[in-house]
């Protein structure tokens, strides 16, 4: 079995002095991105690393990107759940909604 290690980098709480957001040079989807996000899938950076981006909170909504991520642990069925909000939702409302393209779920076998 091959480990493959996951970064969760949740938005900035207040993203509107210095926005930090994923834009890739050649501005072009990745191999295999889902058609929620444009700019998801699989990528090479800069230091030639592959990389996957799955997801990620985009800067032109009410909330300028800003939010928060929470990580959610299952361990009987192996799986992590991670949610991105935007900053201002209340997640104890059944009309709370996270950023387009989360939550994303990943098995840890």
């Amino acid at each position: 079995m091959m480990m493959v290690p996951w970064a969760f980098v949740v938005p900035a709480i207040v993203n509107n002095y210095y926005s930090r957001w994923w834009w890739p040079e050649d501005e072009k989807p990745g191999k295999n991105g889902n058609n929620l996000l444009l700019w998801t899938g699989r990528y090479v950076d800069g230091f030639d690393n592959k990389i996957t981006m799955q997801a990620y909170a985009h800067p032109d909504g009410p909330s300028q990107g800003a939010g928060y991520g929470l990580s959610r642990v299952n361990k009987a069925n192996k799986k992590v759940t991670f949610e991105c909000w935007p900053r201002y939702e209340d997640v104890t409302q059944d009309t709370a909604r996270q950023f387009v393209g989360w939550p994303v779920t990943v098995g840890m076998e």
